[in-house]
């Protein structure tokens, strides 16, 4: 309905036959002339209504005796990949997607998710040790790409691989891939501003990550993450308060994401306030105790001189806050 200039929209998406309302939203622009509104609706709903499949499959199958087939499992490992916060989650996932693909080898939803098992234990950031074959996920990654390249989450897990073989400028133009197939996907946004952060676009980083809070405002993880990733790029351009602040947004938006804290312990270190440098390393070692400075070189090994020169800075805190180099 017309709102002023503007227009208010109302959605409800509903299962047929029976019109039981499965999702609906609430929006208000303030142009009702505005030519991308439709196109906005559709990526905004299109993304909520991806959460709410995962809360639907989810209650299907949990329902007593219901039996999961190949394609439940790979859709579960997701759900469990999507919520994770601790490595067991990584873990149950992984299993799930290897059992899928048990039944299915060339499934690429099993595929890809088993890459973003397999990349999540890489990076290690909801506390998993070092994997014992590094190269794993690499090889998982290289299968599912050859299968679907025009699949996001495979562009995205190929990316990924070009990231940690130190060729940034190869994984950009997949993640920018990924976000052109998967528009509505607030974690595609999220790598590609990642990616434009680590060759020193970061001037270009803000606008992704608003976009991704505005498709996935409601899932916890998409936020911390987009206020985590605001925070590295506000580091990297050398604005240690800004940095700082959205650092602690992003620890009061998900409490058990330990890389919040590691950001918060190097800059207290680098600006000398010893004692919350000491409990915020803490923290972040209670929730990754697997994390080191060879370990975060690992993730982070190549880049701009900017980028670089930003990490370099943070390692020099992490060091001095506590961190172990192994």
């Amino acid at each position: 309905m017309a709102r002023g200039a503007g227009v208010a929209v109302d959605i409800q998406v509903k299962t047929v036959p029976d019109g039981e309302v499965v999702w609906a939203e609430h929006y208000d622009y303030p142009d009702g002339n505005d030519p991308g509104i439709n196109l906005d609706i559709a990526l905004r709903a299109t993304s909520g209504l991806g959460r709410r499949y995962f809360e639907r499959h989810r209650a299907k199958v949990s329902a007593p005796g219901y039996r999961l087939d190949p394609a439940d499992l790979a859709f579960s490992g997701w759900d469990d990949i999507e919520r994770r916060q601790t490595m067991q989650d990584v873990s149950r996932a992984r299993a799930r997607f290897e059992e899928a693909l048990r039944s299915d080898p060339e499934s690429v939803t099993a595929l890809t998710g088993l890459t973003a098992a397999l990349m999540s234990q890489r990076y290690g950031y909801a506390g998993e040790p070092m994997p014992k074959d590094v190269a794993e996920s690499e090889r998982v990654a290289a299968k599912a790409f050859n299968l679907a390249p025009n699949d996001a989450s495979s562009l995205i897990g190929w990316a990924n691989v070009q990231v940690f073989r130190g060729q940034p400028a190869l994984a950009l133009p997949l993640y920018e891939k990924a976000v052109q197939r998967a528009p509505s996907s607030a974690n595609a946004r999220l790598r590609y501003a990642n990616g434009l952060l680590i060759v020193g676009r970061w001037k270009e980083v803000q606008p992704q990550i608003d976009e991704a809070l505005r498709l996935g405002p409601r899932d916890a993880r998409v936020v911390v993450s987009a206020y985590a990733l605001a925070s590295s790029t506000a580091f990297i351009a050398g604005d240690d308060e800004k940095a700082y602040a959205l650092a602690q947004r992003a620890v009061a938006e998900g409490p058990t994401f330990g890389n919040s804290y590691g950001i918060l312990a190097s800059i207290d270190a680098l600006h000398g306030r010893t004692a919350e440098a000491a409990r915020n390393m803490a923290e972040h070692r209670r929730l990754m105790p697997y994390n080191s400075i060879e370990r975060y070189v690992s993730n982070n090994p190549s880049g701009s001189d900017l980028f670089l020169a930003g990490r370099n800075r943070m390692i020099e805190g992490l060091r001095a806050a506590g961190m172990p180099e192994r």
